[in-house]
C-alpha cells in the first residue's frame, strides 16, 4: 500500500508556506514534523538533518501543534504537494499506536487457508507479495477494531486481511475481504508499527510473550461501558415501544383549545371511549395522529405529533363523549380536527437514533477528539506541553463584574484556567451557589478574546431551562447566541427564541430612535409612499392591486402639504370605486381602519398560500402598523416569529396562531368588506408622477439622513435570508440541548446539524442521561463538563435499568449504571492530576445561602469543603415568627393526620399542606417581596399545594413556586419550605420513608434557600424515633434546629 492510499483515519489538510522549498520527491510520502518553541518544522531527514520552517495562520498553527503533541505516534503527516514555497500536507489521526521492537516482532503467517479467497478476488500475485504490498507501508500496518477477542483485521488499499491467533500464539491468515469504502470503515483503527513481518511458514512463527501482551492490549475490549450504554439504549426503545402498545389508542371526534387558570394553553379532546387509569398515567407523553396517518396494525409506526405530558379526565362525561384535557408543550403545534390519541413513541425512537449515531462515532474513533472513547472508558489522557493562556485579565473582570476591582475566587480562576488550557477535557464541579454560570460566561468570553473571535463553541445541557440559564447574558460582538431548537414560546405566549427576540429588540430600538429624530416619522412615511408608488407602477395591469395600493397611499399622503390636485384626484378615484374616503370613510369604517382591514384580508393563512407570497404580504402589514399612527395595536409576537420562519415545518407551527390573530383583528376593525371597482380607466399616472416629483425633491436622493439609515437597517432585519447570513457568518456560539445539538431545527441560521466545534461546554452534566451526554461530546475538539454529581442523579429509566440488570446478571453492572458519567470521569481524571495536566476542579465558595444553611449543606453533603462568600447580615430575614433563625423545623406528628396513598404511586398529607400554606401566608404578610419555594418529593403533594396556591391573590401567587425536588435544581428562593409528607407506622425503613432517603435529592432541597430553610413534617417518621436516627441528613437538621435554630411541635 502506498502512503497516498491511506484514506482512513481522521484527515485534516492544510495549505502552508515554507521558509525554503523542499524536493518534490517528498510528495506522497510521510514526513516527520517537529514542534519547537511554538514553531513548526519539517524534518527532511536528509544527510544534513535539515529543518524547514512551516508557516500557517495562527489558528491553524495552534491546531497542528496541538494534534502533534497530543496524539504523538498516533498521528501521521503526509506531504501531498510541493509547489515552490507552497506546501499542501495532511495530518492523519488514529485512535491508538503500538510499537513492536526487535525482541518482540509482530508476525503474520500466510498459509493455504486464503488460497480460495485469492482466486475468488482474482488476485494473481504470490500470496506473500500480495500481503506485503496490500497491507504494509513504511514498516506500519493498520488494524481495525471490533475484530473479536482473538482476531486481527488488517486494512489495506482494496482489501482487508483477517488473522486468527491460535492457542500456540501464532497469527494465521484465515480470510480476505473486499474493502468497499475506505472512508467509512466501521470500528477504530490502530497503527501497528516497527518490526512487522509476513511469512509463509510456521518456523519461529510464535509470538513472544512481549509481542503477545501488546497484541492483547490492542484487541482488548476497552469499551465495556460504552457497549453497556448501547444495550441500555436498545432496551429503552424496546420498553418505550411496549409501553406505547400497552397504552393503545383512543379515537377522538372533536378537539379545541382553551386557556386554563394558570394561563397555560390546553387541548380538549372528545373521546368515544373512557381512558383507562394506565392511559391517564402515561409516563411517555401523548401524541396524536390523523386518521390518514394512523396505523391500527402497529400504532408505533403511525405518523404522530407530540403534544404534551399531562392528561386530566373530566369527571362528568359530555353526553356520550368523554372529555380529556392535555396541557400543550408547544402552543404552535398543529393538531388534526379528528384522529387518534396515543402514547408518544416517535420521540423516543428519534432520541435513540441520535444516541446510536453518537455511540458508533465514538466507538469508531471518528469524533473530533479522536481518543474520546479511551478517556470515557479509563480516563486515559495524553500529557502535552503547551503554552498556558492567561485565565483572567482586567478586561475579563470588567466584562463580567463591571469593574476590575471585583475578582473571581481562587477556585473560579482555577476553573477558567483549566477550561481554556485543557488539551482534551476539563471537568468543573459546581456545588450550589458557587457561581458556575458566571464561570461558564467567563470561559466563553475568554476563549473569544484568545482566538480573536475565530472559535466555534457549543453550549449544551440535558434540558432547555439549563441551556437558557447557561447562556444568560452571553453574547458575541453584539449578536445573540445561535439558539438551536429551544422552547418556541413561554406560557404567556411571548416568544423566547433568542434570535427572534434580538431582532424584535433591535427593531424596537430603531423605532425609538426614529421617534427622537426630527424628521423620523416624516421620512418613514415618505419612504412608504414611494415604495407604494413603485408597487402601483409595477402592477398597472392588475386593477385590484392598483385599487388596494391607492387606498394605502391616501392616509399617508393627506398628512403632507402636497398639491391639492393630487389629493382631489386620489379621492375621486377611490370614490368611483364606491369607497368613500371623506367623513365616516368606507361603509362606516374609518379611512385608516379600511386600509388596515384591506391588509388583514390579504394575509395568507394557509401554508401553501403563505409560501407563495405570504411573507411579502405580512411585511407590508407590519410596515403599515409601524408607520400609521391612526391605528394603535401592538404587533403580535407570532407575526415576527412567522416572518423569521424559513422552513415549511416552522411555518406550519406558526400558522394556527397567526390565523387566529388575523381573524381576531378583522372582527375588531371591520364591519363589511369594501368592494373593489374598476380603477384602471382613471388617470393613475398623474398621481404617481406628481407624488414622485414632490417627495424625491424633499428627501434629496444624494443625502441620507439618520432616519434613512435606520429605515434601511430595519428592512435588513426583516429579511430572514439576510439575518441567516449575518448570524451564520458572525455568531460563533451555539446553544442546544444535548439531543437538539444534532437536530435540523435551526431554520433561521441554516447551521449544519452535527457540525464540529472547537469547544463544547455542557452544563448540568451530572444530571444528563449518559447517552444524551455523549451526543454533544462527540462534536467537540475539546470538552468542558460542568455539573455536580452530588445533586440530582442522572436521568435513567428505572424499569430499563431493571431489565438491563436482569439481562447481564453482573453485580458490577449496577455500580456502573448508578455512577453518573460525570463523576466517573471526574474521579478518573482527578487521579491523574499529579502525573498529567490537571483537568478537574471543584468550586468551593458559595454566594447563595445564609452561612448557617451553607454550613449544614457543606458538612453533610460536601464533607465540609464549602465556605461562604456572603455574611449572615447579607442573608438575614426579618421573620420574627422563627426568632430570626435561618433554619427551622415545624414538627407535625402523625396523630394530627397520617399520609394518604390512594394509588401507591404518589403520596400526600393534608395536614402538612394546611400548615405549609399557613406559614407561606405569614411569610408573605411579613415581607411581600420574598420569593418562596415549596419543595416536596411527591407529585400528589405538589398538586395539592398548587390547588391551594390558586386561592391566593395573583400578587401573592407570583412570589410562590411549588414542585417536586427534581424541578428545583438551579433555582433559588429567599425562603424554602420542604414538606416531607411521610407520616406512618411502618417498621420497614424503605416502606416508611421511600425515596425521601436519597442524599442527592435532599442536597438539592436544602441548598435552594437564601435566607430561611424550613422543614415541615413528622420528625418521628423521617428523622428519629425510639430506635434511633432514620434518615441521617434529616436527623442532623432536626437536631440542629432544636439546638441552634427554631423548632416547634404542633
Amino acid at each position: 500500500m502506498r502512503v497516498a492510499d491511506i484514506e482512513f483515519g481522521q484527515q485534516l489538510q492544510y495549505n502552508a508556506a515554507m521558509e525554503k522549498t523542499i524536493r518534490s520527491e517528498h510528495e506522497g510520502k510521510l514526513i516527520k514534523m517537529i514542534v519547537s518553541n511554538g514553531l513548526l518544522f519539517l524534518d527532511t531527514e536528509t544527510q544534513n538533518r535539515e529543518l524547514v520552517q512551516v508557516m500557517l495562520p495562527e489558528s491553524a498553527l495552534q491546531t497542528v501543534i496541538h494534534d502533534l503533541n497530543y496524539y504523538k505516534d498516533s498521528c501521521l503527516v503526509r506531504i501531498d504537494s510541493v509547489n515552490g514555497l507552497s506546501l499542501l500536507f495532511t495530518i492523519i489521526i488514529f485512535s491508538h499506536s503500538l510499537h513492536f521492537g526487535e525482541n518482540a516482532p509482530m508476525k503474520f503467517v500466510i498459509n493455504k487457508a486464503i488460497e480460495r479467497d485469492m482466486k475468488k478476488f482474482y488476485i494473481q500475485k504470490n500470496a506473500m507479495d500480495f500481503f506485503i504490498e496490500e497491507f504494509l507501508v513504511n514498516d506500519m500496518c493498520f488494524v481495525r477494531g471490533n475484530g473479536g477477542a482473538d482476531k486481527v483485521i488488517l486494512v489495506g488499499n482494496n482489501f482487508m486481511g483477517v488473522f486468527q491467533k491460535t492457542k500456540q500464539n501464532i497469527m494465521q491468515a484465515i480470510e480476505i475481504q473486499r474493502l468497499h469504502n475506505k472512508h467509512s470503515i466501521e470500528g477504530s483503527i490502530t497503527i501497528f508499527r516497527g518490526n512487522i513481518s509476513f511469512q509463509d511458514n510456521l518456523n519461529n512463527a510464535q509470538l513472544s510473550d512481549e509481542a503477545n501482551q501488546k497484541y492483547t492490549e490492542s484487541i482488548k475490549d476497552t469499551h465495556e461501558l460504552l457497549k453497556l450504554w448501547k444495550l441500555y439504549n436498545e432496551l429503552e426503545v424496546e420498553t418505550a415501544k411496549e409501553r406505547a402498545e400497552e397504552l393503545g389508542s383512543l379515537k377522538y371526534s372533536f378537539t379545541f383549545r382553551k386557556y386554563g387558570e394558570d394561563n397555560r394553553l390546553s387541548q380538549i379532546f372528545y373521546l368515544e371511549e373512557k381512558p383507562t387509569a394506565v392511559f391517564l398515567d402515561a409516563d411517555i407523553g401523548y401524541a396524536v395522529a390523523s386518521n390518514e396517518n394512523f396505523r391500527e396494525s402497529d400504532i408505533t409506526n403511525s405518523r404522530t405529533v407530540f403534544i404534551g405530558n399531562q392528561a386530566l379526565l373530566e369527571t362528568t362525561p359530555q353526553g356520550e363523549k368523554f372529555q380529556l384535557t392535555i396541557g400543550l408543550e408547544d402552543e404552535n403545534v398543529l393538531i388534526p380536527d379528528e384522529g387518534y390519541l396515543m402514547g408518544s413513541f416517535t420521540g423516543s425512537k428519534i432520541m435513540a437514533e441520535r444516541r446510536e449515531r453518537a455511540l458508533h462515532k465514538i466507538l469508531d474513533g471518528k469524533t473530533p477528539l479522536a481518543n474520546l472513547k479511551l478517556i470515557l472508558q479509563s480516563g486515559a489522557s495524553s500529557e502535552i506541553v503547551i503554552k498556558n493562556k492567561t485565565a483572567v485579565t482586567d478586561k475579563l473582570l470588567k466584562k463580567i463584574f463591571g469593574t476590575k476591582n471585583i475578582n473571581f475566587t481562587e477556585r473560579q480562576r482555577e476553573a477558567i484556567d483549566i477550561a481554556i488550557n485543557t488539551p482534551d477535557i476539563a471537568i468543573i464541579q459546581g456545588p450550589p451557589g458557587t457561581g458556575k454560570t458566571t464561570v461558564i460566561r467567563a470561559i466563553i468570553d475568554r476563549l473569544n478574546v484568545i482566538y480573536n473571535g475565530n472559535v466555534h463553541i457549543l453550549v449544551s445541557s440535558a434540558q432547555h431551562d439549563a441551556v437558557d440559564n447557561a447562556i444568560k447574558n452571553v453574547e458575541y460582538s453584539g449578536l445573540p447566541i445561535n439558539r438551536i431548537g429551544g422552547k418556541r414560546t413561554d406560557h404567556s405566549g411571548r416568544t423566547t427564541h433568542s434570535i427572534v427576540k434580538w431582532i424584535d429588540e433591535l427593531s424596537q430600538a430603531c423605532d425609538n430612535a426614529l421617534d427622537h429624530e426630527e424628521d423620523g416619522h416624516e421620512r418613514i412615511a415618505i419612504r412608504e409612499m414611494l415604495m407604494l408608488s413603485q408597487e402601483i407602477n409595477k402592477h398597472k395591469e392588475d386593477k385590484e392591486v392598483v385599487s388596494s395600493k391607492l387606498k394605502e397611499l391616501y392616509p399617508l399622503l393627506i398628512k403632507f402639504d402636497v398639491n391639492p390636485n393630487i389629493i382631489e384626484r386620489l379621492e375621486r378615484l377611490i370614490k368611483k370605486s364606491n369607497n368613500s374616503i371623506s367623513g365616516q370613510g368606507v361603509n362606516g369604517i374609518e379611512p385608516a381602519n379600511a386600509d388596515f382591514v384591506e391588509l388583514l384580508e390579504k394575509q395568507r393563512i394557509t401554508i401553501g398560500a403563505y409560501i407563495d407570497d405570504g411573507r411579502e404580504q405580512l411585511s407590508r402589514l407590519v410596515r403599515w402598523v409601524r408607520t400609521n399612527l391612526d391605528v394603535e395595536i401592538e404587533i403580535p409576537g407570532i407575526w415576527n416569529e412567522l416572518r423569521m420562519a424559513t422552513e415549511a415545518a416552522e411555518i406550519e407551527s406558526c400558522m394556527s396562531a397567526f390565523k387566529e390573530s388575523v381573524e381576531e383583528l378583522l372582527d375588531k376593525y371591520s364591519n363589511v368588506n369594501a368592494p373593489a371597482e374598476d380603477l384602471f380607466e382613471l388617470d393613475v399616472d398623474y398621481i404617481l408622477n406628481e407624488t414622485k416629483q414632490h417627495f424625491e425633491i424633499k428627501i434629496n436622493n444624494n443625502v441620507k439622513t439618520v432616519s434613512d439609515i435606520l429605515w434601511d437597517f430595519k428592512d435588513q432585519l426583516e429579511n430572514p435570508k439576510k439575518i441567516s447570513e449575518l448570524i451564520t457568518k458572525y455568531t460563533k456560539i451555539s446553544a442546544a440541548t444535548c439531543q437538539q445539538s444534532v437536530s435540523n431545527s435551526n431554520a433561521i441560521t441554516q447551521r449544519k446539524p452535527g457540525m464540529e466545534y472547537d469547544y463544547v461546554i455542557i452544563d448540568e452534566s451530572a444530571r444528563a442521561n449518559p447517552l444524551d451526554l455523549l451526543i454533544p461530546m462527540g462534536l467537540g475538539k475539546k470538552i468542558i463538563l460542568v455539573g455536580d454529581h452530588k445533586q440530582l442523579p442522572q436521568l435513567l429509566e428505572d424499569n430499563v435499568v431493571k431489565r438491563l440488570l436482569e439481562s447481564k446478571k453482573d453485580p458490577e453492572i449496577r455500580e456502573l449504571l448508578n455512577e453518573p458519567l460525570f463523576s466517573r470521569l471526574f474521579n478518573m481524571l482527578e487521579k491523574t492530576k499529579y502525573s498529567s495536566r490537571k483537568r478537574t476542579v471543584m468550586l468551593t465558595d458559595q454566594y447563595r445561602m445564609h452561612p448557617r444553611i451553607a454550613q449544614f449543606v457543606s458538612d453533610y453533603f460536601y464533607d465540609g469543603s464549602l465556605s461562604s462568600g456572603v455574611t449572615a447580615e447579607q442573608r438575614q430575614h426579618n421573620l420574627a415568627r422563627y426568632d430570626y433563625h435561618p433554619i427551622a423545623w415545624i414538627d407535625v406528628p402523625k396523630n394530627l393526620g397520617k399520609e394518604n396513598s390512594a394509588n401507591e404511586k404518589s403520596i400526600s398529607r393534608k395536614v402538612e399542606v394546611e400548615k405549609v400554606m399557613h406559614e407561606v401566608q405569614e411569610i408573605i404578610k411579613s415581607n411581600p417581596d420574598y420569593s418562596v419555594g415549596i419543595i416536596t418529593f411527591y407529585k400528589k403533594q405538589a398538586f395539592a399545594f398548587q390547588g391551594e396556591i390558586k386561592k391566593l391573590s395573583l400578587q401573592d401567587q407570583s412570589h410562590i413556586e411549588v414542585g417536586t425536588v427534581d424541578s428545583f435544581q438551579g433555582k433559588e428562593f429567599d425562603v424554602v419550605i420542604l414538606s416531607t409528607v411521610r407520616s406512618n407506622s411502618y417498621k420497614d425503613k424503605k416502606k416508611s420513608v421511600g425515596f425521601l432517603d436519597y442524599k442527592n435529592r435532599l442536597n438539592v432541597a436544602f441548598s435552594r434557600g437564601k435566607r430561611l430553610m424550613l422543614v415541615v413534617g413528622d420528625a418521628h417518621t423521617v428523622a428519629v424515633n425510639e430506635a434511633g436516627p432514620i434518615i441521617k441528613e434529616l436527623y442532623m437538621f432536626y437536631q440542629t434546629c432544636k439546638e441552634e435554630g427554631y423548632y416547634e411541635r404542633i
